[in-house]
């Protein structure tokens, strides 16, 4: 990507990550992409020669993060109804893009427990507004009968909260074969991650129990992988993390 294609919906990190989610996405990507992809395809139940592209992030690509239309377009997706009518700019970061065959896929990474925890929207005036109004709609479709408390969505678990929304517009208005993906990195110790899949387990539970959205009609298109980074650096000849 030239500088004179950067817009505001992208992000571009030239020297790529130093720690983190960020780093070990990108290091797996470029890498080491099996030792993702094949737990890809178990989630998703893909067959075991399924090919996984991934468009974001990459290091040919300054290792660019989609935000807005613009990963509507990477995605290639149609959509019915303009993403901006549902969200205002400056909405999610994807952390990731790919595709499996008809598949298009979201991904969110994380490293460490503290990062699940996002804090509520900064939007104000009519982008609040619109914010809002979205996380009431998707929150009325995936969990009608929870009785959460209503902050949960838009303050500690927004982040998820606000993913959650996307997957459920992109349903509405692009077809029903895109997915969100959840990489849990275990034992990034660079950053003091959970050693076990379990430490992770117990953390999201909590987090879908406050939202209400343990069980709800988009869940098959939602997963969780748990990739080792000490995995990632074996296969991309990568030291492990002190």
């Amino acid at each position: 990507m030239t500088e004179t294609s950067i817009d505001p919906g992208v992000t571009p990190l030239p020297e790529g990550a130093n720690k983190g989610s960020q780093r070990w996405l990108q290091l797996a990507v470029e890498k080491a992409p099996e030792v993702i992809n094949r737990h890809i395809r178990e989630a998703m139940k893909l067959g075991g020669d399924s090919s996984v592209e991934w468009l974001s992030p990459l290091r040919a690509d300054r290792y660019v993060e989609y935000r807005d239309e613009t990963f509507v377009v990477k995605l290639g997706l149609d959509l019915k109804t303009p993403l901006s009518s549902f969200w205002p700019s400056r909405g999610p970061m994807w952390d990731g893009l790919a595709s499996a065959g008809d598949a298009r896929i979201l991904v969110e990474a994380k490293a460490h427990v503290g990062e699940m925890i996002s804090g509520s929207t900064r939007a104000s005036g009519k982008s609040k507004k619109t914010i809002e109004a979205a996380l009431a709609a998707v929150r009325k479709a995936l969990a009608p009968r929870s009785e959460v408390d209503w902050s949960h969505w838009n303050g500690a678990f927004y982040q998820y909260a606000n993913r959650l929304a996307h997957l459920h517009f992109l349903h509405e208005n692009a077809g029903k074969n895109v997915h969100l993906l959840y990489i849990y990195f275990i034992n990034a110790r660079d950053v003091k991650g959970p050693e076990s899949v379990d430490e992770w387990r117990g953390a999201i539970k909590l987090m879908e129990g406050y939202l209400g959205v343990g069980v709800h009609r988009l869940q098959k298109f939602v997963h969780k992988i748990f990739p080792d980074v000490t995995e990632i650096c074996r296969e991309s000849g990568t030291p492990l993390p002190t």
